[in-house]
């Protein structure tokens, strides 16, 4: 089931998050937008930084570089 950024299931983990820290009062808000950062950061795309990874290099790669 795929997991959407809409009030149902914002309000969902918000509640589980809720439940989670004890069922506190006056932290409705903070747990709402920590839910809708969760939600949203499960659905976009993974952020490269960096260096890319390295990759095999032939035996004709490895001696022009060599040089």
């Amino acid at each position: 089931m795929a997991i959407g950024l809409n009030k149902i299931n914002i309000a969902a983990r918000a509640y589980q998050i809720w439940e989670s820290e004890g069922r506190p009062e006056g932290q409705d808000f903070n747990h709402w937008l920590r839910a809708e950062a969760e939600l949203s950061a499960a659905l976009s795309p993974p952020v490269i930084t960096g260096n890319p990874p390295y990759q095999k290099l032939g035996a004709r790669q490895r001696r022009s570089k060599e040089r």
